[in-house]
């Protein structure tokens, strides 16, 4: 910080107030270049005429017309407006010039390459005294933003189809036990609409006489399923078995329900009676595969689990469906070798399932004349294919499509697999599709999750964190150099004459640049600190527990040094040039903030001495 004498001989003159409210504009200007948007004033005359008195820098990237063209005539940029969408835009401006209401619309540009994009415009009307209207106004490009909404919108219409296509009723309780989502079955099952049902109690779907436990199940969760009643508008009758998981807080908190129709169970007991247990252990299984995750172990459980459950079963396979081969793969065997199974794949023909698949029961001598010698023998190398006296081979689908089988095998009886054994074995693989079919979805969207969380706090194009992540790193590491009384140093880089790159050779060298400059600033520092992308050709460098001055100037050299490397893309010959700067802390700055504004300075000076010395830019090496 200065000391008193410094601050002394760096007084102002007495006309400097004065000097400094000239300078106000040019200032201005250079805060409304470093929005993400641009700042304009858009003038409607009385005679109906349109002009741009006034337009920051960003109006250029934005609508991809030089700057000097957007304010000199309106009409380059009107150009750029989408055709489709020139007409609601002056419609807009209009109705904001007749109403002298704040306007606001957004709208799609078609840039010079054929690039269309997205802009979002606000702007506060005035009438002016000669009849005209004058706007400030800002505008940004939201083209990610729409693109997110879109894939969203994608997103929330392909998992309606999936539940869509339940069967049972899933019902997701919010933590005050009201209903925010039901699928679809609801109507068939209970004879409710399911968009009446939203908002509703979630024990309203129940006989009242069960209130207390579905309080129960939503406070504690029921892995087992609770025999209920259901509450259908027309009274018939009607019982469900539900089961009810808990959600975490951090999901938002409720509970989720799985209820089934059981009415026919209810109403004749004792034709049911002996399948009770079956059917307990089944939807236990149910709730395990739910419960599980989509890993190497998911399919070695379901086979295990299914020779548990169905009558009569002793070994088994799974065979699924490989789209890249376009053949069946087993994923699963017990009482096999599954290594020697993994190298046989096998074509819908040599399967010899029928179509549409359903439920078979299958002699070992049926598959004579479908498989070739060879394939016969390594079945026979993985063993028991000579004990198998009657498999029995069960479709796995999900949403209607046909993933795999589920074939199971018994070595004792060639009368085995009853009807009992095919309605376990069908609702089972009904519940791995169910469980599949979710475990994928959850699987995608906590990928689409971390994409989305990874994308707004990097770059899109470098990967570097984005302006906000910088801030944050550069406040931890003030943070931690406060506690340890260290020191931090903080590094702005500017691409010199980097809009010529992209004027001469196009954005797509441009690009390579940046990427390049990116890349090489990233070898030159520490895994501790942080390199990001502040915006434009602007990167900044936080250098954690640095010694002091020198020590910053040598990181600050080497920077510069490996940015100016000449840099080889798309068959052009680059010397990029640099202008760098670096602020310490705590002597250039307490705070981040201020910190910033040294290294900003501090690079702004280093630009003004090079422009001052020597010609400097980005330009090819003949």
């Amino acid at each position: 910080m200065p000391n008193e004498r410094e601050s002394t001989a760096r007084a102002p003159a007495p006309d400097a107030p004065a000097a400094e409210r000239s300078a106000i504009p040019e200032r201005l200007a250079e805060v409304a270049d470093l929005l993400p948007g641009a700042v304009y004033l858009f003038r409607r005359g009385p005679d109906g005429s349109y002009s741009v008195p006034y337009a920051s820098g960003r109006i250029e990237e934005l609508f991809d017309v030089p700057a000097g063209h957007a304010t000199g005539d309106v009409g380059e940029v009107l150009k750029r407006v989408h055709p489709d969408d020139l007409g609601p835009y002056r419609d807009s401006v209009e109705r904001s010039a007749r109403d002298l209401a704040p306007w606001r619309h957004e709208f799609r540009v078609v840039h010079g390459d054929g690039t269309v994009r997205w802009l979002a415009g606000q702007a506060t009307p005035r009438r002016e005294e000669d009849g005209g209207v004058l706007w400030h106004g800002y505008v940004s490009d939201v083209t990610e933003r729409r693109e997110l909404h879109e894939r969203m919108r994608t997103r929330t219409a392909t998992l309606r189809q999936v539940t869509d296509a339940l069967h049972d009723v899933v019902v997701r309780a919010g933590p005050d036990g009201t209903i925010d989502f039901v699928t679809p079955s609801l109507r068939t099952v209970l004879g409710l609409d399911p968009d009446d049902a939203i908002g509703m109690p979630v024990a309203s779907l129940f006989d009242p006489s069960a209130e207390a436990t579905v309080e129960r199940m939503l406070a504690e969760g029921a892995r087992r399923p609770v025999e209920l009643r259901g509450a259908r508008p027309d009274g018939r009758d009607s019982w469900l078995d539900v089961s009810c998981r808990t959600l975490p807080d951090d999901t938002g908190g409720g509970a989720v329900l799985a209820c089934r129709d059981v009415t026919r169970r209810v109403a004749d007991r004792r034709d049911l009676q002996r399948q009770a247990t079956l059917r307990r252990t089944l939807i236990e299984t149910t709730n395990e595969m739910l419960a599980a995750s989509l890993g190497e172990d998911f399919y070695p459980f379901l086979m295990e689990r299914a020779i548990a459950v169905v009558p009569d079963a002793e070994a088994g396979s799974m065979v699924f469906w490989n789209e890249q081969e376009e053949r069946y793969r087993f994923v699963a065997a017990q009482g096999f070798d599954l290594e020697v199974l993994r190298s046989i794949p096998l074509t819908p023909a040599e399967l010899g399932r029928s179509d549409p698949p359903r439920v078979v029961r299958i002699h070992v001598h049926d598959t004579e004349g479908r498989l070739s010698p060879e394939k016969l023998a390594r079945f026979a190398h993985a063993g028991n294919l000579d004990r198998i006296k009657m498999t029995l081979s069960v479709p796995i689908e999900t949403a209607g499509r046909l993933r795999g089988y589920l074939n199971l095998d018994n070595f004792r009886d060639r009368e085995a697999f009853g009807p009992d054994a095919i309605e376990v074995a069908e609702l089972l693989t009904a519940q791995v599709g169910i469980a599949l079919q979710r475990l994928e979805l959850e699987r995608s969207l906590r990928t689409e999750r971390a994409r989305y969380r990874h994308l707004a706090d990097h770059d899109p194009l470098t990967d570097l964190p984005n302006r906000r992540l910088f801030q944050d790193r550069l406040a931890q590491a003030l943070k931690h150099a406060r506690r340890r009384n260290g020191r931090v140093a903080l590094v702005y880089v500017d691409l010199d004459a980097f809009k010529a790159v992209n004027d001469r050779y196009g954005h797509a060298l441009g690009d390579a640049l940046l990427t390049a400059v990116a890349g090489r600033l990233q070898e030159g520092v520490r895994e501790e600190d942080t390199v990001a992308r502040l915006g434009g050709d602007e990167f900044a460098v936080v250098l954690a527990d640095v010694s002091g001055s020198e020590a910053a100037e040598t990181v600050e050299r080497k920077l510069r040094a490996a940015v100016e490397r000449p840099l080889d893309a798309h068959g052009v010959r680059l010397r990029p040039r640099a202008s760098v700067g670096f602020a310490l802390h705590p002597d250039d700055g307490g705070d981040g903030e201020a910190l910033m504004r040294a290294a900003d300075a501090a690079m702004y000076r280093a630009k003004q001495e090079r422009r001052s010395a020597t010609r400097s830019g980005a330009s090819p090496e003949r």
